[in-house]
């Protein structure tokens, strides 16, 4: 799956215009040095070593809006920052393709990098469109792909774009990050413990069924898990559940039983009353009261999840374990990220709230796990065996 991906190595750098295809999604709040930051700043290797090479820099991006009817956001705050972090004078044109664009390339000169405006004002991008691609192209002699989450994408810039160049080039960054996930897809150790998370049981059943074969044991938790317990009799009050998948949840438990997989239910709750709660109550699954909505993980639950883990030979985490939107919520996703970074075992940990809870929790804990990354899509996809079509672009 990720094998012939043409290396940085290769690239002629010397002279030549080099544009970087980025995530900026996973550092939206490092503009005011936030906790994302250290998203930003894992960027600026791969980009320090194309100006190393002697090669004009062109940083091509995108940043989604917060809502879906929102126009996409301008790429000038974290350009800033990347200044910042770098000393580098970054020149951002108003538009990512035309005149204005190819002139603020030419010009570039020693410690001057052009920062692209965000892609995803664009139509054309999503769109795939291939006018769209050939202006990019008139920007660049070599592409470079540096970013694991695009790997899904059939976008303009991500699959269009590099048949168009001189040379392509999987960036530095993304081929560590796809060496850890084949590990994870060809070569986990055993005992492997999944644990599999999100708000819907319906989501999670392909992955479960991809992973039944391989994994020894299943820690089910957040909506998939409330789904589940659900489904075994627990009422969990207010808290939101798929009736309508109880009877696929009833037969995926005792397939998984039948199958000799340990599975672990989440067996206590912080549980809030109002929407607005700033603080949870810890309760046992079964004294969940009629007017209470389960938001995060207990201690208990946590616990045993990180017990089952110790040890191991894998553990993947995938999918938010608690209420994201909640005040209340996140604590369980940060303590159970803290316990598995001691567990011994190669541990990758996927989805946005997921990644966030590890680097949040502290960045001594995040450095101790093995694959931390909000690329939820694509190490789905990729257990799946599913194409990831921006990489087979660089081929």
């Amino acid at each position: 799956m990720f094998q012939d991906l043409p290396p940085f190595d290769a690239l002629p750098l010397e002279n030549a215009r080099v544009l970087v295809r980025v995530d900026l999604d996973g550092a939206a709040g490092a503009e005011d040095g936030g906790a994302d930051a250290s998203q930003l700043g894992a960027l600026v290797p791969t980009l320090e070593r194309v100006v190393a090479g002697g090669a004009r820099l062109i940083v091509a991006g995108s940043r989604s809006a917060a809502r879906q009817d929102d126009p996409a956001p301008s790429i000038e705050p974290l350009a800033a920052r990347l200044a910042a972090l770098t000393g580098w004078e970054v020149h951002v044109p108003d538009e990512c393709v035309g005149d204005v664009a190819r002139k603020v390339v030419g010009d570039l000169r020693a410690g001057q990098i052009c920062c692209l405006e965000n892609l995803l004002a664009y139509p054309g991008e999503t769109a795939g469109d291939e006018a769209f691609a050939r202006e990019l192209a008139r920007l660049a002699e070599c592409y470079v792909l540096d970013s694991l989450s695009l790997a899904p994408r059939d976008w303009s810039s991500l699959t269009r774009l590099p048949g168009l160049v001189r040379q392509r080039a999987v960036g530095p960054a993304l081929a560590a990050e796809l060496a850890l996930l084949a590990r994870l897809v060809h070569q986990p150790a055993r005992p492997y413990v999944a644990i599999v998370a999100g708000p819907s049981l319906e989501a999670a059943l392909p992955l479960v069924e991809a992973l039944r074969s391989r994994v020894d044991a299943f820690c089910f938790a957040g909506g998939a898990g409330h789904t589940l317990l659900g489904a075994a009799g627990a009422e969990l009050g207010r808290t939101p559940v798929e009736r309508a998948a109880y009877p696929q949840a009833r037969t995926l438990l005792e397939r998984l039983r039948k199958a000799g997989r340990d599975v672990l239910l989440p067996s206590d709750l912080v549980v809030v009353r109002a929407a607005q709660d700033r603080e949870g109550e810890v309760l046992a699954v079964r004294a969940v009261p009629s007017d209470a909505r389960a938001i995060d993980l207990g201690p208990d639950t946590i616990d045993r999840f990180r017990t089952r883990c110790r040890g191991g030979g894998t553990v993947l985490w995938v999918g938010d374990v608690g209420a994201s939107a909640s005040p209340a919520a996140g604590s369980g996703a940060r303590l159970l990220a803290t316990s598995l970074a001691v567990t011994g075992a190669f541990t990758v940990l996927a989805g946005e709230a997921v990644a966030r809870a590890a680097r949040t929790a502290s960045q001594a804990v995040a450095a101790r796990l093995d694959l931390v990354t909000e690329a939820e899509a694509t190490v789905r996809a990729a257990l799946l065996g599913q194409r990831l079509p921006a990489l087979d672009a660089l081929r």
